[in-house]
């Protein structure tokens, strides 16, 4: 799957990390998604207060969980914001101006990253919840003793 503005989210690669599992792979990706308005509030709120150890430290945490999503983009962004802050933080740069363009395509890319997954979620759901109906919507059964849900009920044994 791509993502608007050239950036990638390949679920297939989380199947793969996930050894295979689609359901593994939706469960990352649900993970993810679970925590990153948290971890944008996080990067916004440190940034505001310029505490760019704090920064720093989201930073990191987040480019750690871009490698169980595959996104590169996401990762290289993450890591860029993170060395802007090891610039300003050891004195090798006195204004902020690359943390606050770093941290800018970072939130985009965030935005698109989330975008992506919770639309792959979704069509999961939507593939599954018609799967369902098309069985019955019980479990592939059909909630009728295994006759397709649509015929009628089976007789109970000995009518």
């Amino acid at each position: 799957m791509c993502l608007s503005r050239n950036y990638h989210l390949t679920i297939p690669c989380v199947s793969a990390r996930a050894v295979g599992s689609e359901e593994t792979a939706n469960k990352i990706c649900q993970s993810f998604l679970s925590r990153a308005a948290e971890t944008r509030a996080n990067l916004q709120k440190a940034h505001a207060i310029d505490n760019m150890p704090t920064l720093r430290r989201h930073a990191h945490s987040l480019k750690g969980s871009c490698g169980y999503i595959c996104s590169d983009e996401l990762k290289a962004s993450a890591l860029a914001l993170q060395l802007a802050c090891d610039d300003v933080n050891e004195g090798r740069v006195a204004g902020r101006e690359a943390v606050d363009a770093c941290l800018r395509t970072l939130l985009e890319q965030m935005v698109a990253v989330t975008g992506a997954m919770q639309e792959h979620l979704d069509l999961v759901a939507r593939r599954n919840n018609s799967s369902g109906s098309l069985n019955g919507g019980n479990g592939g059964n059909g909630g009728n003793g295994g006759n397709g849900g649509g015929a009628a009920p089976a007789k109970p044994p000995g009518s």
